[in-house]
């Protein structure tokens, strides 16, 4: 994605570094891609498993057989949870890719940004809570991205354990 130029040279530094910022953090919000990409592969792993499982030892002829695809029910429970986290934390990548090649205010940014999605929904509380700082909002972008990779892990966990499960 290509940013247009400055719109004056003689911008304030504090703005060109509130800009680098925004920049540099959508940057870091656009790798929840590839943990998007690692639940997929492995959400599919799990659906092969389980689709392998239930025409091949439908029923279960062993308990071990059902905690193995109480395992992959899981794996896939947090796939999705993985997968609505990827999505909100795509859009905040877009939206602060947008502040850094279009935002000039830091303050007017927030209060327009908090105006849209409170106007659109996507914000809890009433129009008159006071907008966060952007300390606050950063530290929550990586926040949910964070909580996007613990949700991949907590797949991975569930499927390598009902994998365990059916080589016993």
């Amino acid at each position: 994605m290509s940013c247009p130029p400055a719109s004056a040279p003689s911008a304030a530094a504090e703005a060109s570094a509130q800009r680098y910022q925004w920049a540099v953090l959508a940057a870091v919000l656009r790798q929840g891609r590839l943990i998007d990409g690692c639940s997929n592969a492995l959400a599919g792993l799990a659906l092969l498993v389980l689709a392998a499982l239930a025409t091949t030892a439908w029923p279960w002829p062993s308990q071990l057989g059902l905690w193995a695809a109480l395992g992959l029910a899981i794996s896939l429970l947090a796939a999705l949870a993985q997968k609505l986290t990827a999505a909100r934390t795509a859009i905040d990548a877009q939206l602060l890719h947008w502040l850094a090649c279009h935002a000039s205010d830091a303050q007017q940014a927030a209060s327009q940004l908090d105006a849209a999605l409170q106007a659109l929904g996507l914000r809890p509380g009433h129009a008159t809570t006071p907008p966060r700082s952007w300390p606050q909002r950063q530290r929550a972008c990586l926040q949910l991205l964070r909580r996007q990779a613990g949700w991949l892990l907590a797949q991975a966990a569930a499927l390598v354990l009902a994998l365990a499960l059916l080589a016993t």
